[in-house]
């Protein structure tokens, strides 16, 4: 059994098997979009800072983000892949730190959802043979 990554001359090669999926340019806006959203909140610690700002008002002004499981270092990883996705704005450590949610980033990633949940669950095709 060959594992993922073999080498030859030092270079990682990919299996033929992996080498047919598909190139993300083959999929549609919806599915794109919610890769990109779902991507930025598919891990509970960024769901904990999340909640941690909107608890304090959707903005955080000058102060660090306290969630007591994780340490500062951790949550300005995760602050700063929120900021990469455009669920969170601002400038995220330092004195003049002042961040908050983008609550319009959050309504179109829940209007994205919500198409991708109708769909699913009333697929167009639905009852064709």
């Amino acid at each position: 059994m060959r594992s993922l990554r073999h080498y030859k001359h030092g270079i990682a090669l990919i299996p033929e098997c992996f080498r047919c999926v598909p190139d993300k340019e083959n999929f549609g806006s919806l599915e794109m979009e919610l890769a990109h959203f779902t991507r930025a909140v598919g891990h509970p610690a960024r769901l904990a800072v999340l909640l941690a700002i909107a608890r304090k008002g959707g903005e955080v002004d000058g102060e660090t983000l306290e969630i007591p499981q994780l340490s500062n270092a951790t949550v300005i990883q995760h602050l700063r892949e929120l900021k990469r996705s455009g669920l969170v704005y601002g400038r995220i450590f330092g004195a003049r730190a002042r961040f908050g949610i983008d609550y319009e980033k959050l309504r179109a990633f829940h209007t994205v959802f919500q198409v991708f949940m109708r769909d699913v669950n009333h697929p167009p095709d639905a009852g064709r043979s």
